[in-house]
C-alpha cells in the first residue's frame, strides 16, 4: 500500500533530500531484513515523545471556553470538562498508552550531511548516513499492507506554544524545539 495521506501529516517536496545516520549494526540489520525498524515512541529517549505540550495543559480553558460554559458541571462519566479546565485527563493515560502503539523511523530532512546528526545518532567513529529522497522513502512502502504515514516534524516550545488538537497524531508530529 502506498503511504497513506492524512491531514496532519504535512508531506515535504518530493525530491527533498532525507538522511538517516545509524551505527554500522544497525545498518548491517536494514540489509539482513531489507526493512527500516521502526521504534516504539514510548521507547524513545525523549520522555516527551507523542505527548502534549505543557502549554496545552495550561491554555485549555482559554482556547476552550466557550465549550467549557456549555458542558454541565457534573459530567463525572466523561470528566471532559474537568480535562479541558484542570488538565485531569478523563480517560486514564489513552495517551500515554497509545505511544506504546506508534511506531516511527526518524529521518532529518537537509541538502547537506550533518556534523551534529551523525554526533547524536553515533557512539563511535563506526557509522553510516544513508541519503535518500522523500519520494523513494514513500516509494518503498508499496509492498508494504499496513498504513504507513510520513511527514515533517514541526519543533514548537513545550512550555509556551500551543499544539493543535482534536487528533492523536499531533504529539507524533511535533517536537520539543530543544531536538
Amino acid at each position: 500500500m502506498p503511504i497513506v495521506n492524512h491531514p496532519v501529516f504535512i508531506s515535504p517536496d518530493p525530491d527533498a533530500r532525507i538522511w538517516r545516520y545509524m551505527d554500522f549494526t544497525k545498518f548491517m540489520s536494514i540489509l539482513e531484513n531489507q526493512a527500516l525498524y521502526f521504534n516504539r515512541s514510548d521507547r524513545f529517549g525523549d520522555s516527551f515523545e507523542g505527548t502534549y505540550s505543557r502549554a496545552n495543559a495550561r491554555l485549555r480553558p482559554y482556547v476552550y471556553h466557550d465549550l467549557i460554559r456549555q458542558l454541565p458541571d457534573d459530567d463525572s462519566e466523561v470528566g471532559l470538562k474537568q480535562y479541558l479546565l484542570n488538565g485531569v485527563n478523563p480517560v486514564g493515560g489513552h495517551l500515554q498508552q497509545m505511544r506504546a502503539y506508534v511506531c516511527l523511523n526518524c529521518w532529518h530532512v537537509n541538502n547537506y550531511e550533518s556534523e551534529a546528526m551523525w554526533k547524536l545518532y553515533l557512539k563511535s567513529d563506526e557509522g553510516i548516513a544513508i541519503q535518500s529522497t522523500y519520494k523513494r522513502l514513500a516509494l518503498s512502502f508499496e509492498e508494504y499492507s499496513d498504513n504507513v504515514y510520513i511527514g515533517l516534524v514541526r519543533y514548537i516550545d513545550y512550555a509556551s506554544e500551543w499544539m493543535p488538537e482534536g487528533n492523536m497524531f499531533y504529539p507524533f508530529v511535533h517536537k520539543q524545539i530543544a531536538y
